[in-house]
C-alpha cells in the first residue's frame, strides 16, 4: 500500500469514534421521539 493510501486509511480510522458517538446520540434521540409519539397515541 502506498503512503497516500495509508494516510487516507489512518484519517478514516480516526473518524470512527466520532461517527459512532454521533450514531448513538441520533439513535437515542430517535428512541425518545418514538416513545413520545407512542405516549401521545395512548392518550388519544
Amino acid at each position: 500500500m502506498n503512503n497516500r493510501n495509508e494516510q487516507m486509511l489512518d484519517f478514516l480510522e480516526r473518524q470512527i469514534p466520532d461517527l459512532a458517538a454521533a450514531a448513538v446520540v441520533a439513535a437515542y434521540h430517535q428512541a425518545l421521539a418514538s416513545m413520545k409519539s407512542e405516549a401521545n397515541c395512548e392518550r388519544s
